[in-house]
């Protein structure tokens, strides 16, 4: 999330072609459905990158109440304010990050 003037700009960026399915069928009706605004989605030309985006005050705030800071993130910041399913929270990094793979032996990490 960016401020500029009076208007307030949430993006999410990823990469065009690994991230495409992630962020528009998944992300983009998560989004709509809990804040009832269809993200825009914008293909940055000559590079590899992709973001959804809008620009909306209120959910913006919303938002920030949550624990989401304006500008540039470091994860120190990152620190929710409201109350997390732990399951719900755990299953989301995993499936924005996770992966299971077997590297030594027959042990799963």
């Amino acid at each position: 999330m960016s401020k500029y003037r009076n208007s307030v700009h949430i993006a999410i960026s990823g990469h065009k072609y690994e991230d495409r399915e992630y962020l528009v069928d998944r992300v983009r009706p998560m989004f709509a459905g809990l804040f009832g605004i269809l993200l825009n989605v914008r293909f940055v030309k000559n590079e590899n990158s992709m973001m959804i985006y809008a620009s909306n005050s209120a959910i913006a705030m919303t938002l920030n109440e949550w624990g989401m800071p304006y500008g540039r993130k470091k994860l120190s910041r990152l620190v929710p304010t409201v109350r997390l399913d732990e399951t719900c929270f755990v299953r989301g990094i995993f499936d924005t990050d996770g992966c299971v793979y077997r590297k030594y032996g027959e042990y799963m990490q």
